[in-house]
């Protein structure tokens, strides 16, 4: 194999698969689809430091299933090429739905293996504020989860606090570990051991240090711009940091992260407020990003909602989130709203002073888990409300007036209500907090109307995220003209860093670079659910329950803003780490680029398609071993201990899994060892074909078996078929071994304690019909390969009644097919051993080089002509066509002579009689077959114009 890979003549198209074949002998058009490995070939040297480091494991299908592999792998050590390949089904569910393209499955790999600070990394890859997200999230990875089709999702954001709270625990020592933030995103810019980009000279100002912003800032000081943040309130964050009570979010933690961010470069200008954006490029900005947000809350235009005591959910936010000390003890309050802010907001309130608060909302949109923790801490939840007044009395607010009403579904965006007359009532309160709703605040744009507002609430922006001005450009809330989530800020981030960098490089400033792209993604990999349930039946992945949330107690949360939920703790994170189905198989978490030296990994490679132009074809498949699964009656995965062949091979040997050792499931080595012929092989239920090697590498395993484990051998056979030059003195010596033969055919397999008993019929006089052995290995036959239907329609090529291809003739044909130029080596043709498939392979390639070398090629003449004058054109013998070289033209069928194999097909089905094979027409076929039954020499024969012959000769 190496001298074949090495040879200068001969190109290996390894990892490839043949789509489709056409033309002729001479000059077949080929295309073969070369899948991507992840891995250049060229670079790579085989070091497997790429397997040392991932952190996926699968069955390894080369030991047969007997061991794992990683997803970076070597298909053995012997592979030619030598080089590694990656396997990927495609992008894991959870990456595709979320905004910030996180590779979640890569991080929960790396959790599994205990490696956190890896999985710190990988988050970051993608997302600046793990800490954030990692407790507020709508969570839409876990919506898409596999796992959610037999039990629970994974639960996805917890790991991710988990890991984040792991790194902050352990944020000093990070300084001293490789940060790999930036390793296999577009902003690796490597500068000795250190990833720095090239200045290009670009200022970017940012307006609004949210989670927009910042990401868009971090993303484009990674790309060598130079960006600085702007934002009025006097700190960083946005609505992280003043929207997001400290009870579901420490304050420290964002600090941080906004610190990493300001440590690689980004400058950042609190308690500054801009109005003037031309003035920015005045001073020396080339561009300009507006993500300011929605801070602005609103409440509803009803009677009473102007008096002094409605408060809006924002402000009320805003002064906690800040420090600023608020008694609200005695207060009634009533909180109006449905979702997550009027949620915190009430949560908020009830910490300062313990007042009754009531939420009041038509229908409740917020998170459940809030919902309940809410009711813990004391705060009343009121449904199925319409409100009509803010009710003043003696100048203060003495209630709310309410409608009860049914309240259904949302349609186009609007939830469906109907009022219930005479249900008017007033809930008492002294103090209303609005969180109905939230708007930008566009006091900052220019007066000039240069910069368009989008109909009815948000900035206008075209597809590359640029605002009616040229060179700014808006992101997050204030584009979308209301508040979604933090993930939705961040992608939004992400995008318009993209768009920018896009729009400075509109003139030249790194070599002529055009901007980053926006990516590409595989495509989404899922499982079926009886997929998923298989998995967990045989142990890939946990089959434990989900992690539940633990919180503190209601009694510690009275008057202070402690965190709420509780961190998961390792074990519980160890443990949903592990019910992760890895959907994608490679879990993208790119640790294997920062482990190869030599750069060949590629993760953004893609399929490259080939079309090759050939004279001859040589199909070499070869066969599918039998599963023994099929007879239930042999207990094959069912029974321990019961092997095939092939999985046995691998055991014994060296580079097997056990390096060589037969050992039982309970590692102990086996005493005695059954083998057992003939498995799927000479039965009329699966296939009445001999596979003609078993016999011999039966007997060749109960040499090794004998000589190297020690164990006592058993052989049952049907008929021991040991032919050819020197397999008879194999057997015999096998026998002369004192392994024990048994002629008989195998009936069942059972267990009987810790035994195997094999049970058979048809045994010899005086020898045993059952033996109770500790293993047992299964002689399995060979099969045609599963695909070897479609295979012969790509390539024109017939099959036997067993499934093998079909040689042209067995004795004057063997390795020719009735297609010319394409040639059969190997048990693709039928059950053979090595040394039959070796000079089958050569005889192939003997006829295939003749063939090439005779520089022109004789076709068979008997092929199909067509009458023209008798074609009506209807296409019957299109249809009919196995080899599909027959075209309609002109309402006339043509033949092509170069492919067409002179089977008849076609004349049979044309109904007009205008198809016939040359040299095999009417009049000829007719006059062979009365020659053939006369015992005259010669009589003389009338053939009609309809092919019917007449004669006044009698037989």
């Amino acid at each position: 194999m190496v001298s074949v890979g090495r040879h200068e003549n001969i190109k290996l198209l390894s990892y490839s698969k043949v789509e489709s074949v056409s033309g002729y002998v001479g000059n077949y058009q080929v295309r073969v689809r070369c899948k991507a490995r992840y891995v250049d070939e060229s670079k790579c040297t085989g070091c497997g430091n790429c397997a040392e480091v991932c952190p996926i494991e699968v069955v390894n299908t080369f030991d047969e299933g007997l061991s794992l592999r990683k997803a970076a792998y070597r298909f053995s050590a012997q592979a030619v090429p030598g080089a590694y390949a990656i396997e990927k089904r495609g992008i894991a569910p959870c990456r595709d739905a979320c905004p910030t393209d996180q590779r979640a499955q890569g991080y929960i790999a790396l959790v599994h293996q205990k490696r956190y600070a890896d999985a710190y990394w990988a988050i970051r890859r993608e997302h600046p504020f793990p800490s954030v997200c990692g407790r507020v999230c709508n969570k839409r990875c876990e919506e898409e989860c596999s796992r959610s089709l037999v039990d629970e999702p994974v639960s996805i954001m917890r790991l991710k606090r988990f890991v984040a709270d792991w790194a902050y625990a352990h944020r000093d020592e990070l300084p001293n570990m490789r940060d790999k933030s930036v390793v296999g995103t577009p902003f690796a810019h490597r500068v000795g051991t250190a990833y720095k980009p090239s200045p290009t000279g670009r200022k970017v100002a940012i307006i609004g240090a949210g989670p927009a912003g910042l990401t868009a800032a971090l993303d484009l000081v990674r790309l060598g711009h130079a960006a600085t943040v702007f934002d009025s309130l006097p700190v960083a964050g946005g609505m992280m940091r003043v929207g997001i009570p400290p009870h579901r979010l420490p304050y420290e933690l964002i600090d941080w992260e906004v610190q990493q961010i300001l440590d690689e470069g980004v400058e950042l200008q609190l308690n500054t407020w801009i109005e003037d954006i031309p003035g920015l490029f005045r001073a020396g900005y080339h561009a300009v990003i507006a993500a300011t947000g929605a801070h602005s809350a609103t409440k509803l235009k009803i009677t009473g909602s102007d008096h002094p005591d409605n408060w809006l959910s924002l402000d009320l936010l805003r002064r906690a989130c800040l420090g600023e000390k608020i008694d609200l003890s005695g207060k009634e309050i009533v909180v109006v709203g449905a979702g997550d802010v009027a949620l915190d907001a009430a949560r908020t309130a009830i910490r300062l002073g313990r007042p009754h608060v009531r939420v009041v909302c038509r229908g409740m949109r917020a998170s459940f888990n809030e919902v309940d923790e809410a009711e813990k801490e004391g705060v009343e939840i009121i449904r199925n409300r319409v409100f009509k007044e803010v009710v003043i009395k003696n100048e203060k607010i003495i209630g709310m007036l309410c409608l009860e009403a049914r309240v259904g579904g949302i349609v186009d965006g609007k939830r469906q209500v109907e009022e219930i007359p005479g249900s008017e009532h007033v809930i008492p309160c002294n103090l209303v907090i609005w969180a109905v709703g939230q708007l930008p605040d566009f006091t900052f744009l220019p007066g000039d109307g240069s910069i368009a507002t989008r109909y009815p609430i948000g900035l206008w922006a075209n597809d590359e995220m640029m605002t009616t001005r040229p060179g700014v450009f808006t992101a997050g809330d204030v584009r979308r003209g209301t508040t979604f989530f933090v993930v939705d800020a961040i992608g939004e981030g992400h995008h318009v860093a993209r768009c920018v960098d896009r729009y400075l490089c509109a003139a030249p400033t790194r070599h002529g670079e055009a901007g980053l792209p926006e990516p590409s993604k595989m495509p989404v990999a899922r499982y079926e659910k009886f997929e998923v349930e298989a998995m967990i039946a045989e142990g890939r992945v946990s089959a434990r329950p989900r992690a539940k949330v633990g919180t503190i107690p209601a009694a510690q949360r009275e008057n202070n803003f402690a965190e709420v939920d509780l961190p998961m703790t390792e074990a519980e994170a160890l443990t949903e780490a592990a019910r992760c189905l890895s959907c994608g198989v490679c879990s993208e978490c790119l640790e294997c680029l920062v482990a190869c030296e030599r750069g060949a990994i590629d993760h953004d490679m893609k399929d490259e398609v080939m079309d090759l132009t050939v004279g001859t074809i040589v199909l070499a498949t070869g066969f599918k071993d039998f599963d023994p699964a099929r007879i239930p009656e042999l207990g094959y995965g069912k029974l321990d201990n019961v092997l095939t062949a092939l999985e046995f091979e691998r055991l014994i040997n060296a580079s097997g899994p056990t390096s060589g050792k037969v050992l039982l499931k309970n590692g102990q080595p086996p005493k005695s060892v059954a083998i057992l012929h003939c498995i799927g092989s000479r039965d009329s239920k699966y296939n009445e074909h001999c596979s003609r090697a078993c016999c011999m590498y039966s007997l060749k395993l109960s040499q090794l078996v004998h000589e190297y484990v020690g164990a006592e051998v058993h052989e049952i056979y049907r008929d021991m078929r040991s032919f050819g030059k020197g397999y008879e003195e194999f057997y015999n010596r096998t026998e002369q071994m004192g392994v024990h033969l048994y002629h008989g055919r195998v009936k069942r397999i059972t267990k009987k304690g810790k035994k195997l008993v094999v049970r058979w019929d048809e045994a010899f006089h005086g020898q045993p019909d059952r033996v109770e052995v500790d293993m047992v290995v299964l002689a399995t036959g060979f099969e045609p390969q599963a695909d070897a239907g479609q295979v012969a329609t790509t390539y024109g090529v017939s099959r036997s009644r067993d499934g093998f291809f079909l040689e042209r003739h067995p004795k004057l044909g063997p390795v020719e097919t009735a297609t010319q130029g394409i040639y059969l080596a190997g048990a693709c043709q039928a059950p053979k051993d090595i040394p039959d498939s070796v000079a089958q392979a050569g005889g192939a390639a003997a006829i295939a080089l003749s063939l090439m070398d005779q520089g022109s090629i004789a076709l068979d003449p008997s092929i199909a002509e067509v009458n023209q004058y008798q074609c009506a054109g209807c296409g019957y013998c299109v249809a009919a066509c196995p080899y599909n070289v027959i075209t309609i033209k002109d309402r006339v069928a043509t033949v092509n002579s170069f492919l067409c194999k002179g089977c008849g097909t076609c004349a049979a089905a044309c109904r007009n009689k205008a198809v016939s094979l040359i040299h095999f027409n009417d009049r000829q076929i007719v006059n062979e077959m009365l020659g053939a039954l006369s015992a005259d020499a010669f009589f003389p024969v009338a053939v009609d114009n309809n092919g019917c012959a007449s004669s006044n000769h009698k037989v």
